[in-house]
């Protein structure tokens, strides 16, 4: 599935947030991050929504407003190879 763009929800400190985002950035994909320290609330909400219990959380857009999760880190990983292929 080819996503236009992505959202990674993630926290400082993180070496698999900050992966993701060099990921991202390194490929020139487009991608909102939302950093998540100051914020728990939002991340138990995304945690309920999603049922996903770790960071980085990465949701693909494909358009129209509409994500879906990827997962983490290695789940964009195997996402953008298949992408690629």
């Amino acid at each position: 599935m080819l996503y236009r763009k992505y959202i990674l929800l993630t926290k400082k400190e993180c070496p698999y947030c900050e992966e993701a985002v060099e990921i991202l950035s390194s490929r020139d994909i487009e991608y909102c991050e939302i950093d998540l320290q100051e914020s728990p609330q939002i991340l138990d909400h995304f945690k309920d929504a999603f049922e996903h219990n770790t960071v980085p959380m990465v949701l693909g857009s494909f358009g129209a407003g509409l994500y879906k999760l990827v997962g983490g880190c290695d789940d964009l990983k195997r996402t953008l190879v298949v992408e690629n292929e």
